[in-house]
């Protein structure tokens, strides 16, 4: 426990002092982590008429080993009764492969209708909202990133709830995040956060803001939509890179690798498995994600990180 608390205290003293010292000069007034009370869990039995919470993920392309895996992590740390699982396909191509991917039907069949496989019709989902008004804005060709960054801006404020991206590994249980602030979390020490897990509520002060903004600015990539000195944005909670993305930061000695394609590599006499590490609970103790940065094209082998807590989860999943 020690040990863990130490870790964590230098990679935010490092965040820390970057901000100090970095880009993130820029930042004022928004809400930061100020105890330690976030890594406790609610108590679910205290609300009344609870509803659960729609967790978002957005996908153009089929789903593979990786995606799936990324959702197994969800299932297996997110409480049932705190979330249900909206799965978007982007267009009547992907959503109907979707549909025929015997690996993501059999999890959907296996959680008792606690998944939801979507189709995005962005013109369909826009219709009769305030991003009708910039529709010629949707018409433009761009990257896929920024359709993404599109996708979760208007699916949070029409439904609300938590979105991440597929390269995230959840860790631990988000219900002590998502039942205080609407939250992001920081971007290395660029003056922005990152939305590659962000929580808003629908029709909140901060949920509309953040539409505004998009609108406003033709745009909704985090640089332009997150940036710290928004003032309008002064309550939302920014937590720390570290919660969600301790190696993006840095390499910090404890760590069980330096790079992020290293999730992936092969352990050899080169590359051994950290003997402190024998389940997805002992990786990056006090995160509550990891993030590994895409990397779609390395290879997917057992004798990996990913391929031992991949088998972690599907034995989670089964016991379930």
């Amino acid at each position: 426990m020690k040990f863990m608390w130490n870790f964590i205290g230098q990679v935010l003293d490092r965040i820390i002092n970057r901000m100090k010292t970095g880009d993130n000069r820029n930042m004022t007034n928004w809400k930061t982590i100020g105890d330690r009370k976030s890594y406790s869990h609610a108590d679910l039995s205290a609300f009344d008429k609870f509803q659960p919470i729609i967790a978002h993920t957005f996908w153009h392309g089929e789903i593979g080993v990786k995606q799936l895996f990324s959702i197994k992590s969800f299932l297996c740390t997110q409480p049932k009764e705190l979330f249900e699982l909206w799965i978007w396909l982007d267009g009547d191509e992907w959503y109907e492969k979707a549909l025929q991917n015997d690996s993501l039907m059999a999890l959907v069949c296996s959680q008792d209708n606690r998944i939801k496989i979507k189709k995005w019709d962005l013109h369909t989902e826009i219709k009769g909202t305030i991003f009708s008004n910039i529709s010629w804005y949707f018409q433009w060709v761009r990257p896929l990133a920024y359709m993404a960054d599109d996708f979760r801006i208007i699916a949070l404020y029409k439904f609300g709830g938590l979105y991440f991206d597929l390269d995230v590994m959840f860790l631990r249980d988000f219900t002590a995040l998502v039942m205080r602030d609407e939250f992001v979390y920081a971007w290395e020490n660029q003056p922005f956060a990152n939305n590659a897990i962000l929580y808003l509520r629908k029709g909140s002060y901060l949920c509309r803001q953040v539409a505004s903004e998009m609108i406003r600015r033709k745009s909704s990539q985090p640089w332009i939509v997150f940036r710290y000195k928004r003032k309008t944005l002064a309550s939302l909670m920014v937590y720390p890179c570290a919660f969600f993305d301790p190696l993006w930061t840095g390499y910090e000695k404890g760590m069980p690798f330096k790079a992020f394609g290293d999730f992936f590599k092969p352990f050899n006499e080169n590359f051994p498995k950290d003997e402190h590490i024998n389940s997805y609970r002992d990786f990056f103790h006090g995160a509550y994600a990891y993030h590994w940065h895409n990397h779609w094209n390395n290879k997917v082998v057992e004798n990996s990180y990913f391929g031992m807590f991949n088998k972690e989860f599907e034995e989670e999943l089964k016991q379930q």
